[in-house]
């Protein structure tokens, strides 16, 4: 679900509070963790500029030439991967990679698990010094 409000954020620019409500409207995190998704959206929503600036080193091309739904993933996977220490790092990379299978080009998939690997590589060197 937080890849569909990624998905509609950055077509239709609606507010968080828009999308938010639209989700529980639509009952989609009826099974889900609500408090999880809530910080992940709005955090990932008010950090865009500094979550592309992670992972933007390791691409062959700018962010804006990304697909959407690649710049959501590696977006929502940085965003994991830097402020949830409660989701571990190849459960993160894996989930990601997982919808960019479902809903990316054909092998959008292996470029996001690339990247993120990548990202997790280098931020848990830059946490630990």
């Amino acid at each position: 679900m937080l890849l569909q409000a990624l998905y509609q954020w950055e077509l239709a620019q609606p507010s968080l509070s828009t999308i938010q409500e639209f989700v529980k409207t639509e009952g989609s995190l009826d099974n889900a963790d609500q408090e999880f998704f809530d910080d992940c959206l709005s955090g990932i929503i008010d950090h865009v500029h500094e979550l592309d600036g992670v992972f933007e080193p390791y691409l062959d091309r700018p962010v804006v030439e990304l697909t959407v739904i690649e710049r959501g993933c590696l977006r929502a996977g940085c965003y994991e991967l830097m402020n949830r220490p409660d989701v571990p790092n190849n459960v993160a990379i894996s989930e990601w990679v997982r919808l960019a299978k479902d809903f990316g080009a054909q092998n959008s998939f292996r470029y996001i698990n690339a990247v993120l690997d990548t990202v997790a590589k280098n931020f848990s060197v830059q946490v630990d010094e």
